[in-house]
């Protein structure tokens, strides 16, 4: 789950809010559905569309890059104030529409990425190459994006255990 609060200046207080349900289907086939809603003080609380991803390893053992093809469709609508990425020209204004007026103006979107990784002395490097379609007529917009990260730990733990370091990750994306 992932949340945003905001009280903009001119605006009503909102909490949005995320649902993510994700699925190893296979060991190259990871599949991710989220569910988005928000709600704002002194308007309403309401659905706000979903998002469909899916990740393909596409080969099957490590190699010095790791190519992983990855696309996603989305149906929200302008109500939608999460925050999963940051691209266009929205500001801090969009937020102001009522949840009424909002929620008509419906959004829907493909991305495509080529995730291209390294492991290296236990980081990982990712490069991505992004294509997104707006699927009312608009055109192909092209991105690039870097990532890197680590386990909070590179030893793993003798006894079993869920909350072990070495099952987290920190990183940053640009």
């Amino acid at each position: 789950m992932k949340g945003l609060t905001a009280s903009p200046q001119d605006g009503n207080q909102f909490l949005s809010g995320v649902t993510k349900f994700e699925y190893g289907a296979k060991g190259w086939w990871t599949t991710e559905f989220y569910l988005d809603g928000q709600t704002t003080a002194n308007q309403s609380t309401i659905f706000t569309g979903f998002r469909w991803e899916n990740r393909f390893r596409l080969l099957m053992h490590e190699h010095l890059i790791n190519p992983v093809f990855y696309v996603a469709c989305e149906d929200t609508n302008g109500a939608d104030k999460s925050l999963m990425e940051v691209v266009g020209f929205d500001s801090q204004y969009d937020g102001l529409v009522p949840n009424k007026v909002a929620s008509r103006d419906r959004q829907g979107e493909l991305e495509t990425k080529l995730i291209l990784s390294s492991n290296v002395n236990g980081w990982n490097i990712a490069e991505n190459f992004i294509a997104e379609k707006n699927l009312a007529g608009e055109p192909w917009e092209f991105g690039y994006a870097v990532a890197v990260s680590r386990p909070l730990s590179l030893m793993a733990s003798p006894e079993e255990c869920t909350l072990c370091r070495e099952n987290f990750q920190a990183g940053v994306e640009f």
